[in-house]
């Protein structure tokens, strides 16, 4: 990921992504994936920390119906055989829960362009989740059958 846009991230939720002074993977490498995925890190950030925020202060107002979330901190966030991997502490089960599924979600977008039609794994090493359009000869599955494909791109030229 381009060093301004881990900047931005870092900026925008120095909670989350903050120097532990520990030698954690996120300290040393920071975010460990191509640009596709920036704007699923942005949305997943600030729907972790609204949450945590708001959670949080009905805790404190319904201390009997609420408990306090621990903050999020990331420990590392990377690609990992075509899927984003985020790793951290704090939470509940309702964040892991949305973390798993902004991961699995992560295999449907082009790790590098960030686009959601045509995606596809390359068959052969190292996997990576990319647009069609990134695919080298014909080292390419598309992750979305032929039909639910169709179904997309008629829906995109009627709007």
């Amino acid at each position: 990921m381009t060093p301004e846009r881990q900047q931005y991230l870092i900026k925008t939720f120095p909670k989350i992504y903050t120097d532990t002074g520990e030698n954690t993977p996120f300290n040393l490498f920071h975010f460990e994936c191509d640009d596709g995925w920036f704007l699923i890190l942005v949305r997943l950030s600030q729907y972790i920390q609204k949450y945590i925020d708001q959670n949080n202060e009905w805790a404190v107002k319904y201390p009997n119906q609420y408990k306090i979330v621990p903050q999020v901190k990331a420990l590392q966030i990377k690609e990992k055989f075509g899927t984003l991997r985020y790793y951290f502490t704090g939470g509940d089960e309702h964040i892991s829960a949305v973390v798993s599924f902004v991961e699995y979600s992560s295999l449907y977008t082009c790790e590098t362009t960030g686009k959601t039609e045509d995606v596809g794994r390359n068959k052969k090493g190292w996997i990576k989740t990319h647009h069609v359009s990134l695919a080298r000869g014909n080292d390419f599955n598309f992750i979305d059958d032929e039909e639910l494909r169709k179904l997309y791109l008629s829906n995109e030229k009627k709007n």
